[in-house]
């Protein structure tokens, strides 16, 4: 589940959420500011006054109290709806991730069952066709029995070919739940 995109996916979103919980928490606090101004101002000619020309420093203080407070408060709460949904995504997702995998892997041991057993009826069909194709030659043995097996080896084969790709599916898919190849 580590590797999951939509485990990670989610997982950042509940970080933003938690930073953005954070930011409504410092913007419902007081400011306090201190800083100067500087001016450059350049002589006047038309007029003497006193200081003309003399360039202006003047410092400068700034305080912000917020006073609609239900503005943060409802931020605050819209964090923590959010990241509750978030954590509630998250865990439906791992649960479904989790009953995906069980499901993939049991679907990987079917495929792989009768990969087995159709291996096995197909050298065995094998045989008994061989054995048959003899028997016809020597003519204790019909030339219906001798298509039935043929038919019947094709049915097998084919059989297993759709067991390999049933459990080339199975392999995709946990490879896919898992975000990892698989060897």
């Amino acid at each position: 589940m580590a590797n999951n995109p939509k485990i990670t996916d989610l997982q950042e979103q509940k970080l933003a959420w938690e930073k953005q919980k954070k930011v409504a928490r410092k913007n419902g606090m007081p400011t306090f500011g201190v800083g100067l101004s500087y001016a450059a101002i350049s002589p006047r000619t038309d007029i003497d006054i006193a200081k003309n020309g003399q360039d202006m420093l003047m410092p400068m203080t700034r305080i912000r109290i917020p006073l609609y407070r239900n503005k943060y408060k409802a931020m605050l709460k819209e964090a923590d709806y959010r990241m509750q949904g978030i954590q509630q995504e998250l865990t439906d997702t791992k649960n479904s991730l989790a009953v995906d995998l069980v499901m993939a892997s049991n679907q990987y041991r079917d495929a792989q069952r009768r990969v087995k057993l159709y291996s096995e009826l197909l050298k065995q069909a094998q045989e008994t066709l061989e054995i048959l194709t003899i028997s016809y030659m020597s003519a204790m043995e019909d030339y219906e029995e001798v298509l039935r097996m043929q038919q019947q080896l094709l049915k097998y084969r084919l059989e297993l070919k759709h067991a390999r790709s049933r459990q080339n599916v199975a392999v995709a898919l946990l490879e896919k739940l898992m975000a990892t190849g698989i060897e």
